[in-house]
């Protein structure tokens, strides 16, 4: 996924740019049953591979599950689903949220609605598998 960024964004284009990495927070009942967040540990190690400053600074609002519901459901759900734990380190900020499956696009518009209400800079996505 690090290689893929730098792809996209050559060192021309991001040189002297620096990026939060932020994860999309997995949903609590689903890291306690596997013991980990797919996202937090993807963001560890894309923050690691790009030497950029890591944060947990979203939150859900809610629990819902939304394995198996339709596109309309989940945007629904999605509408107001987080919210800025630390807002001091979104503002002004690039941030590069990483999420590990897309299927609406709901979660990642969401996200990035709150992190740029929260005075983020900039929000790119990074994902890594889409739902066909």
């Amino acid at each position: 996924m690090s290689d893929t960024f730098l792809k996209f964004n050559p060192f021309e284009s991001t040189a002297g740019k620096e990026y939060l990495i932020v994860p999309i927070p997995t949903a609590t009942s689903r890291s306690r049953a596997r013991g980990f967040g797919h996202a937090e540990l993807l963001g560890r190690y894309i923050a690691a591979n790009l030497k950029q400053e890591r944060s947990d600074s979203l939150r859900r609002i809610g629990q819902s599950r939304q394995l198996g519901s339709a596109r309309e459901k989940r945007l629904r759900q999605l509408s107001s689903s987080f919210l800025v734990k630390n807002p001091y380190k979104i503002r002004g900020r690039n941030i590069l949220i990483v999420d590990d499956v897309v299927t609406t696009g709901g979660t990642i518009i969401s996200a990035t609605q709150t992190l740029l209400s929260a005075g983020a800079k900039q929000v790119d996505a990074i994902l890594f598998a889409k739902r066909l």
